[in-house]
């Protein structure tokens, strides 16, 4: 008895239910464009913000050491939220190693900078290309073999 009442009901009023139909399938193909919508801009701008490189760079404080040390890189890259963290020191005649190799030994006679860092170094700076091979340990790359548009 109930069903028949109601298909009369609903045969009687068929503009309603088409306008309530039609009203329904707006809002639900709204909210399904604006949902996509938000997910795909939210991919897109995490990936041309990973383009621009870190949004947090640590350095050592003032009056501290010159670079960080392998070992606390390890341990920082071991923090929850942190993608890359790489070990950089800017070395003097007074610091560089006596396994260094000649290049680096050239470069700082010649008063030019010589930097030591990971390879996670380039995971910091996206933007940077080295042309060849990461050195090896003890190897060195002259200032050339690094570019890109925010290599100094």
């Amino acid at each position: 008895m109930i069903p028949r009442l109601l298909l009369a009901s609903l045969r009687h009023r068929g503009r309603q239910l088409a306008l309530m139909v039609a009203a329904v399938t707006v809002a639900a193909a709204t909210v399904a464009a604006l949902a996509g919508f938000a997910l795909s801009a939210r991919s897109g701008l995490g990936g041309e913000l990973a383009a621009f490189g870190p949004n947090l760079v640590v350095r050592p404080q003032v009056g501290g050491p010159a670079g960080l040390p392998p070992a606390e890189a390890a341990r920082i890259r071991a923090l929850p939220g942190v993608e890359a963290a790489a070990a950089v020191a800017e070395l003097g005649t007074d610091s560089l190693p006596a396994d260094s190799p000649e290049l680096a030994r050239a470069a700082l006679a010649a008063g030019l900078p010589v930097v030591a860092a990971e390879p996670e170094l380039l995971a910091l700076h996206p933007t940077w290309r080295l042309h060849g091979e990461w050195p090896t340990p003890g190897g060195a790359a002259a200032g050339g073999a690094v570019t890109g548009s925010d290599a100094s």
